[in-house]
């Protein structure tokens, strides 16, 4: 659901089409900051696939690494056999474990089946500014710069804030 409008997703940002229409899965990314939604989109696979297929190797392995290296992935599993509820996937960030209350912002992503039923895995999941900034210190600058045009290409900032859920990188994870 849209925190901005209460509703389902509709449409895909990049293509514009109907997310019901398109055959094809679709994530939803929503940016935290003190608990107060800063920015949110759906954005269906494909698009998804081709925004992130221009990064370089160097990100893409950067990338990988994190997730392999500062996710502990059986743990997860495990929290989520003992408590199966959506809440309590989003307890804490995915990386540091940290709890929500401590941080000072967040991103959650969520994956969606062509029907528009969330689809449980990996995902959903919780991942706090900080592990989101140690992601970025490991991107290749040009594709940090792709990234960022990507989002201020939909969305404004907010007005004098330098910090906007835009600089991160939570929303292609």
């Amino acid at each position: 659901m849209s925190e901005e409008t209460g509703e389902p997703f509709h449409h895909c940002i990049r293509c514009r089409l109907p997310l019901l229409e398109i055959d094809a899965r679709w994530l939803v990314i929503k940016d935290y900051k003190h608990e107060e939604c800063m920015m949110e989109y759906a954005i269906c696979e494909p698009c998804r696939n081709q925004t992130s297929a221009g990064f370089s190797e160097q990100s893409k392995a950067a990338v990988r690494e994190f997730l392999a290296t500062r996710i502990d992935w059986d743990a997860r599993v495990e929290d989520f056999m003992m408590d199966s509820t959506l809440e309590s996937r989003f307890a804490c960030c995915i990386g540091c474990r940290t709890p929500r209350e401590h941080m000072a912002g967040y991103g959650i992503s969520a994956l969606f089946d062509p029907t528009g039923d969330l689809i449980e895995g990996p995902l959903p999941l919780l991942i706090c500014d900080k592990c989101t900034r140690d992601l970025v210190s490991r991107l290749a600058p040009a594709d940090l710069a792709s990234w960022q045009d990507f989002i201020s290409s939909h969305f404004e900032g907010p007005p004098g804030d330098g910090d906007w859920p835009g600089q991160g990188y939570s929303g292609l994870l």
